[in-house]
C-alpha cells in the first residue's frame, strides 16, 4: 500500500514510513476476503527507472456507456492500447446525468468512487445503499447495479480489475501541505487529484503540475506534492494476481 511521510528539505526515498492516516479505503458488498496473493516484486518485477506518465483530463475522448445509459472517459487501460472488452485493468471517470442502470462486466470487478456532485443511491443485485461523495465501493462488475441520482448530476471514477490477473485499491488522501508517498514496486500506482492544482516530484526529478482529474502513473520510489492549499487525492493502487 502507498505510505507517506513528512518530506525532508531534499526529497529522498525513506527507508521507513508509516501508513496512510487520514484515508478512506474501499468497502465491499460482498463477503470480507483475504488479501490478494502478490507476486514477490522483487523476484517478479525488477526495479524500473524513474519515469512517469501524465494523462489530462481536457484530453481524454468521452464515449457511450456499453448500454447507452451515459458517457465515460478512459484516462488508462493495461495493458497499453487494450480494448474495452479486453483490458486487464482500466481507469475511467463516469458522467452521470440521470438515474439507470449500470453496464455489466462479466469477470470484473470495479471500485466505484463518486468525485463530484451530491450522493447517490446504488441498488447492487436488489439491495441499495447510498454512496457519499469520496467513499471508494468495491462491487462485481457482473452485478446487476441501478443508479439513483439524488439531486443532480454526478461523475464517478471506475477502477476496473480483470478477475484473477490483478485487484485494485482506492485510498482517498487528505492534505494540506508538502507529503512524500512512498511507492510500492511491482504494482501499478497513481494519482488523481480532485479540486485544484498539485505539484508533484518523482524520484527522478521530474516535475509536473496536476490539475483535476489528471492522472498520473508513477514508476519509482517516491512522489513528492505540493498542492495549493488544502487538496484531496485519490490514490490508487494495482497489484497482480498469482
Amino acid at each position: 500500500m502507498w505510505t507517506f511521510c513528512e518530506p525532508p528539505d531534499t526529497p529522498t526515498c525513506p527507508a521507513t514510513a508509516g501508513p496512510i492516516r487520514s484515508v478512506s479505503t474501499s468497502s465491499s458488498t460482498r463477503p470480507e476476503r483475504g488479501p490478494p496473493a502478490v507476486r514477490d516484486p522483487v523476484k517478479s518485477a525488477p526495479h524500473q527507472p524513474s519515469r512517469h506518465t501524465v494523462l489530462r483530463w481536457a484530453d481524454a475522448q468521452a464515449a457511450p456507456w456499453k448500454n447507452g445509459g451515459g458517457l465515460t472517459s478512459t484516462l488508462l487501460t493495461g495493458p497499453a492500447g487494450s480494448p474495452s472488452d479486453a483490458f486487464d485493468w482500466r481507469i475511467s471517470i463516469a458522467g452521470i446525468r440521470r438515474s439507470g442502470d449500470f453496464s455489466a462486466f462479466d469477470g470484473v470487478e470495479r471500485v466505484f468512487t463518486l468525485v463530484e456532485g451530491d450522493p447517490v443511491a446504488l441498488t447492487i443485485d436488489g439491495t441499495e445503499q447510498a454512496v457519499p461523495l469520496l467513499a471508494p465501493l468495491t462491487f462485481s462488475g457482473a452485478s446487476d447495479v441501478s443508479c439513483a441520482l439524488m439531486s443532480g448530476p454526478a461523475r464517478a471514477l471506475n477502477v476496473m480489475t480483470r478477475e484473477g490477473r490483478c485487484r485494485a485499491e482506492v485510498s482517498v488522501l487528505l492534505i494540506d501541505g508538502r507529503r512524500q508517498l512512498t511507492c510500492t514496486r511491482g504494482r501499478e500506482n497513481l494519482l488523481l487529484p480532485l479540486p485544484s492544482e498539485v505539484g508533484v516530484t518523482t524520484s527522478g526529478g521530474c516535475t509536473q503540475s496536476l490539475g483535476r482529474f489528471d492522472l498520473l502513473r508513477v514508476h519509482g520510489d517516491w512522489a513528492l506534492l505540493e498542492p495549493r492549499g488544502a487538496q484531496s487525492m485519490l490514490l490508487i493502487e494495482i497489484a497482480p494476481i498469482g
